[in-house]
């Protein structure tokens, strides 16, 4: 809504040659009405995704994010992901995994971008890790911890009044790290 992500989509999966045409069947109409007024129960919401797939995303070509969260409710529960999902499967089919299979690299990229940063409070935590002596899935659950040191800490405005979270408060607020399961519900509250 407030016009900082823009997008560029094409609306024809990675493997077609040309499906910039959307034939439309009443049927598929009907889903798409029915989307735009349901976003219960998910089953349904999600057999009806599938069946426009298409012809959503022939008209999201037009629209704004917003819009199209506005229009489809059912993105907005929980459960939205798995609707996005089905669509970058649709539109990425050779993508689908990409993540889980580059993340050794990924996760290997950031380690060393963490290891280059100038943090005080960074280079205290490594240590305290003792970082050099980790195997690999320790070293890419660390980046997971200190991810949010990479990246810009957020102002956060309410009202009157504007709070910007410590780099220690990003750190204890981006993943719940547990040594101890009987410490789960104390960590919880």
């Amino acid at each position: 809504e407030a016009g900082l992500i823009k997008k560029q989509i094409t609306v024809e999966p990675s493997t077609s040659n040309d499906k910039r045409f959307v034939n439309v069947s009443g049927e598929d109409e009907d889903s798409l009405i029915w989307l735009k007024n349901n976003s219960q129960p998910f089953e349904d919401v999600s057999q009806h995704w599938r069946k426009t797939t298409k012809l959503r995303l022939q008209s999201f070509k037009d629209e704004t994010i917003a819009d199209y969260f506005k229009k489809y409710s059912a993105l907005r529960p929980q459960t939205g992901y798995i609707l996005l999902d089905i669509d970058f499967n649709y539109l990425f089919e050779d993508k689908q995994n990409l993540l889980f299979t580059k993340w050794p690299m990924v996760s290997e990229l950031l380690f060393k971008t963490l290891l280059k940063k100038k943090d005080s409070l960074l280079k205290d935590c490594l240590a305290q890790e003792k970082y050099d002596t980790l195997n690999e899935d320790a070293k890419e659950v660390m980046v997971l911890k200190y991810l949010p040191l990479l990246l810009q800490s957020p102002l956060i405005k309410a009202k009157s009044k504007h709070w910007k979270p410590s780099k220690r408060e990003l750190i204890n607020g981006f993943v719940l790290f547990i040594h101890d399961i009987s410490d789960l519900n104390k960590k919880i509250e």
